[in-house]
Formats: C-alpha cells, sequence, structure tokens
C-alpha cells in the first residue's frame, strides 16, 4: 500500500510583519510532523506603514510583490502558485483583489458539480478547498451601512471553512449564516517577553524618561486615528484631575506622532518614547502600573498581560477582535461612556484609569488576571487551534474543533 498523500496548505496575505514570524514557523513545524507541507505567500507592505517586513526570517514564506493600486486595493500575482494546494487560506479582506477569481472559481465548479474533493476527501485536488483567515467584519469602520460592510457580508460565506481571530469574530460569522461546524477559533496571538523587574530596576526605568514613583500609565501601539490618542490622554488628565499623580508613557509612532508631541510639551507628565521592541519594550511595560487603550485593542493587549498590566479599555467601537481577552474585573476595567454623549468619554476612561491607580490591592488582583490571560493566549495555543482547524478544513467530515490549548502540536 502506497503511503498517504502528502497535502498542501497555502497561507495568503498581503505582508508578514514581525509579530507573525513565530507563529508561521511553529505552525509549519506543527503540520510537518502531520505530513501536511505549509506555505506563506506574502508581499510588501506600504512604505509608509513603517512595520518590520518579516518574510525573511519565515522559511516557509515565498515573497510576491504586491501591486498597490489607488484607494487601497492591491494584487497579488499568486494564481499559478496555488496549482495542487488542497488548502488556500486567504485574508478577509476587501482589498485583497484575488480573492475575487478564486472565490468565482469554487462557485462555479459547486454549481456544475466539479468539485471531487467535495466527495472524495482524499481525491487528488484539482480546485483546492478555500478558508477564510480573517475578523469576520469591519470592526474600524464608522456605525451604520457602508459599501465596505455590505461586500465584505456579501463574501463571508464563499468560502468551505472559516478561522476566526477569535470569539467574536466566531459570533460575527456565524451570526452571518456560516455553518459553525465549519469555523475554527484561531485565539490569534504573538510572541511576548514579560519580564519581572527589581524595585530598584524599575527606579531605573523610570528615571531614564523623566518619571518617578507615582503611578504610571503606558499606551503601546500604533499611533493612529483607530487609536484614538487625544482620547488617552483626555483620559488620563482626566484621571489627575481625580487625584493620582499619574503619569503617561506611549510607545509607539504614526500620524499622531506630531500631535503627541505638542501635547507632551504643554504636560510635562506625558512621555513619547517612540517605536520600541523586544526586551527594551518589554522593560518599558514592566515598570508600569496599568495599560490603557480605549479604542482600537489588538494583539498588544498580549504584551500588557505579559507584563502583569491591568487594562483601562472602554466600550467604544472600534477594537479588533482581541477586545474579548480583556475581561472586566478580572483583569482590566471597561468603562462604558453613554453612546449618546461621546463628550462623556473622557470622563469615563479617566474614572477607570484613577481607580486602578489609587488602589494597588485591586491593581494587583487585576494583575494576577492579566499575567493567566498571558498563560492562555500564547503562540503554541493559536499553532494548536491552527492545526487542527486545517486538519478539519482538509476533511469535511470533520467538525471543527473547539477552541483549547494544545501543547503537543
Amino acid at each position: 500500500m502506497s503511503p498517504p498523500r502528502r497535502r498542501r496548505v497555502v497561507l495568503v496575505q498581503r505582508m508578514l510583519p514581525h509579530y507573525r514570524i513565530e507563529p508561521w514557523n511553529r505552525l509549519a513545524a506543527a503540520l510537518a510532523r502531520r505530513d501536511i507541507d505549509f506555505e506563506v505567500h506574502a508581499g510588501q507592505p506600504l512604505p509608509g506603514e513603517r512595520l518590520v517586513d518579516g518574510r525573511s526570517e519565515v522559511p516557509c514564506c515565498a515573497p510576491l510583490e504586491n501591486v498597490y493600486l489607488p484607494g487601497g486595493p492591491w494584487w497579488q500575482t499568486v494564481l499559478a502558485r496555488l496549482k495542487g494546494a488542497d488548502l488556500v487560506i486567504l485574508e478577509q479582506a476587501n482589498g485583497a483583489l484575488v480573492n475575487l477569481p478564486l472565490l468565482i472559481g469554487r462557485a462555479t465548479r459547486r454549481a456544475l458539480g466539479r468539485d471531487r474533493q467535495e466527495r472524495d476527501p482524499n481525491a487528488p485536488p484539482g480546485f483546492p478547498r478555500l478558508a477564510y483567515y480573517g475578523h469576520g467584519a469591519h470592526l474600524q469602520a464608522p456605525e451604520g451601512p457602508s459599501l465596505r460592510k455590505s461586500m465584505k457580508r456579501a463574501l463571508l460565506r464563499g468560502v468551505d471553512y472559516w478561522f476566526a481571530y477569535t470569539a467574536l469574530s466566531r459570533d460575527i460569522v456565524t451570526g452571518a449564516g456560516f455553518p459553525p461546524e465549519r469555523v475554527s477559533v484561531v485565539e490569534n496571538s504573538q510572541a511576548t517577553l514579560g519580564l519581572r523587574l527589581s524595585p530598584e530596576e524599575r527606579r531605573a526605568v523610570r528615571a531614564g524618561f523623566g518619571m518617578g514613583e507615582g503611578p504610571l500609565a503606558v499606551f503601546c501601539g500604533r499611533l493612529a486615528a483607530q487609536k484614538r490618542i487625544p482620547l488617552v490622554v483626555a483620559g488620563c488628565a482626566a484621571a489627575r484631575a481625580l487625584g493620582p499623580d499619574l503619569g503617561l508613557v506611549v510607545i509607539g509612532e504614526g500620524p499622531f506622532g506630531g500631535w503627541l508631541a505638542d501635547a507632551a510639551a504643554a504636560a510635562p507628565w506625558i512621555r513619547p518614547v517612540g517605536a520600541r521592541f523586544g526586551e527594551e519594550k518589554a522593560r518599558i511595560l514592566a515598570a508600569a502600573d496599568l495599560f490603557v487603550m480605549p479604542t482600537g485593542m489588538g494583539l498588544s493587549v498580549l504584551d500588557a498581560f505579559a507584563a502583569g498590566l491591568p487594562v483601562a479599555t472602554t466600550t467604544l467601537p472600534g477594537h479588533n477582535p482581541e477586545i474579548v481577552y480583556v475581561e472586566d474585573g478580572r483583569n482590566g476595567i471597561v468603562a462604558r461612556p453613554a453612546a449618546s454623549a461621546a463628550g462623556h468619554a473622557p470622563q469615563a476612561l479617566g474614572a477607570a484609569i484613577a481607580a486602578l491607580a489609587a488602589d494597588p490591592v485591586r491593581r494587583a488582583a487585576l494583575a494576577a488576571g492579566a499575567r493567566a490571560a498571558s498563560a492562555r493566549y500564547t503562540v503554541e495555543n493559536m499553532v494548536g487551534n491552527f492545526v487542527g482547524g486545517i486538519e478539519a478544513a482538509l476533511d469535511p467530515s470533520v467538525p471543527a474543533p473547539a477552541a483549547a490549548a494544545r501543547a503537543s502540536a
């Protein structure tokens, strides 16, 4: 009897930023142990994004050249590379123009009854199965209907399988009518470096950017509109008005860097320190007392958790799927400003920050919850969830596994 045919899985991404290096390398190794070949095909980021291109550090990555068109869409010459693949995982993005011929091809073959793999999972691949990996919706879009939202929802059901970032993404996908037994929750993650500093080390780090012993908040992320940097500053200012002598350190770069520099020039309790990575970033986080991000919460929450930092955020729209990792009263505080009173947001956020800054006992309890979350949302867990999902996606008779840590992956 001949050995089982090795299967081939291809992930197509617009780019491969540095925080995807470890997940994709680990996933390739885990799949290889199951006789599954894994490839990543990714292009270059836009120059203005200032992201670290990680393609050269992922051996299974085949670089592409993105052709960026006016208005944001991009084309990738990747279709010929997909020949013979068993499963192609696509980025759920309206701008990914290469998705369209693949989705149309799948729909056509199904309509004509020519999908051999649906009848026999062990058949050699003709047209590959298709899967999406994504948020499920355009979560940063303004409230109300829009063409982008409608397009994303219309194309959502055009694949055979779904890899949802988090449980929030799963609920969006299944709520739109996609079969829940064909959805895996990946529990999106990235590598983190949680450090513990001695009191002397904490003082030294703080002194390095002119901060003393008072409570210290930190923001870490891109200084973009989605993150609402003015609200971060206004919330911390509102907290200071309630009593604590709070300082704010801002890690990151982006379009709001100039605005932040002006704000810091007028308020010495604000310290922008620019983009920091690796141990340098981890040391700053470890010297802080709490993490502030009112909107746009994403993978940076895992840096906060790794440092044992309680998180202060809000229910305002614009978060990424990782917002579900923040549990109010367990690893952070979620302020709930009235939707009808946007001007109340700084006060609501400020009250949450002040409550954390002024109560070290509560802060310690939430810090323990943050570290527990860090132990759950790991790269190992993400890879295990991905492996189980890929095995289910390759065989329609296998239901999607529940999201759970898989140390053996």
